[in-house]
């Protein structure tokens, strides 16, 4: 079985990945409304325990 794989394709394809979700991570917004449901969220389940 011969493989293929080639080291230097796979790191680029992984280093642009990175960059192409940090790009996407700053083009967001910060949501309000999705914050405070999960900080109400987390404060309900800190009390349960």
């Amino acid at each position: 079985m011969q493989n293929n794989y080639v080291k230097e394709l796979a790191t680029k394809t992984f280093q642009e990945d990175i960059a192409k979700e940090v790009q996407r991570a700053q083009q967001r917004p910060f949501h309000s409304p999705s914050f405070i449901a999960g900080l109400f969220t987390a404060v309900i389940v800190v009390n349960l325990l």
